[in-house]
């Protein structure tokens, strides 16, 4: 997966498209919102077949357990090249687990010195030191 020459503008349209999205599992939450990420990066939705398969965190889960990962937010701790949090970047997508995570864990989009994530309460900021881990798509991978 190499980046797209114009991935920054594709990902400004992610974010306008759920700055004012309702959360819904399955289709409207971090990992689709992780997904699409992804996607306006690299032209790749890697989590794109587990949209609309799910309507509760638990359902989610077992949509990831059924394609082996061990979570929602597993496909993008296996599939991304994990980086230092003081390397990150804007197009970077970040771990929050624990209580910045507010359901245990979300996979977010670094926007500078924040983390956009899809919550139950829409989009949110979140500052980027509260990142457990970064993952970087679409170069040297």
């Amino acid at each position: 997966m190499s980046r797209l020459s114009d991935y920054k503008s594709r990902l400004f349209a992610v974010i306008r498209d759920y700055e004012f999205a309702e959360f819904q599992y399955g289709i409207t939450d971090c990992a689709m919102f992780g997904g699409e990420c992804v996607e306006a990066i690299t032209g790749i939705n890697p989590v794109i077949e587990w949209k609309g398969r799910y309507t509760t965190s638990l359902g989610g889960l077992r949509v990831a357990k059924k394609n082996g990962y061990e979570n929602q937010a597993d496909w993008f701790v296996k599939n991304g090249s994990e980086i230092p949090v003081a390397m990150a970047q804007f197009g970077d997508l970040a771990l929050l687990e624990g209580d910045a995570a507010e359901t245990g864990w979300t996979v977010g989009l670094v926007g500078g010195s924040f983390i956009l994530a899809m919550s139950e309460k829409g989009l949110i900021r979140v500052p980027l030191f509260n990142a457990t881990k970064v993952f970087r798509f679409g170069e040297d991978q």
